[in-house]
């Protein structure tokens, strides 16, 4: 799965984009996010993802759900709350089994930095 950042992306904003998603790189990417401790996991180091021209994705568990902010040129945080990681995680849960044709999911979709997950290169 790879990790891009398209500065232009889905309706004229901003968005992060896990291209070529494979069942079992979906599968440790929801694990990861599932650990109730989840503090700070760095996205774009877990096995499976590999990040496009250095974008980093951090993700942590927060108060309240407060999306995607840019913290560095191509350095992202992604915090939300526990139940908002659960959100994320049943938007997952599709594309941890093979599928035959294309398709994408919004997994967090705002006015800011959205985030896609794609079978395909695009969505």
């Amino acid at each position: 799965m790879k990790l891009h950042f398209i500065p232009d992306g889905a309706l004229d904003t901003p968005a992060l984009l896990l291209a070529n998603a494979e069942p079992e790189a979906v599968r440790r990417l929801a694990e990861a996010l599932a650990d109730a401790e989840l503090r700070e996991i760095a996205l774009h180091t877990l096995p499976g993802i590999e990040s496009v021209g250095g974008v980093k994705l951090t993700a942590s568990t927060a108060k309240t759900d407060l999306g995607v902010r840019a913290v560095g040129e191509l350095h992202f945080d992604w915090e939300m709350d526990a139940e908002g990681w659960l959100g994320v995680i049943d938007l997952l849960e599709p594309f941890t089994h093979p599928c035959g044709s294309p398709r994408f999911q919004y997994l967090h979709r705002t006015r800011g930095i959205s985030v896609i997950i794609s079978t395909g290169e695009s969505w």
